[in-house]
């Protein structure tokens, strides 16, 4: 039986990285592709709106499906939200509004 030397095995070890980084750029591609599609099947390309107001609102959306339930969550004020303010709402983790106002 035959030992693969150092070199070979370090050599097939970059080889299986190079085509994981391939896979891993065609499914990042793929995704994107798809949320695009969404996008504008759902026709939030007909409005223009800050890119602050559609990441807020993807967030939220994202928070829905972790949580499990697809009702709007608690934290934002529906009267408020539905008139389009953010009155109400709070600001997305990780905010600059988010983060220190309110806390003493």
């Amino acid at each position: 039986m035959m030992r693969t030397t150092k070199a070979a095995g370090v050599s097939d070890i970059e080889a299986k990285i190079a085509k994981l980084k391939d896979r891993k750029a065609q499914l990042e591609k793929k995704s994107g592709e798809r949320m695009v599609r969404l996008v504008r099947d759902s026709g939030l390309l007909d409005f223009e709106m800050p890119e602050e107001a559609l990441l807020a609102a993807l967030r939220e959306i994202a928070g829905r499906f972790r949580a499990g339930t697809d009702e709007p969550g608690r934290d934002v004020d529906r009267a408020a939200h539905a008139n389009g303010s953010q009155a109400g709402a709070r600001a997305p983790a990780g905010t600059a509004e988010g983060e220190g106002r309110g806390r003493t």
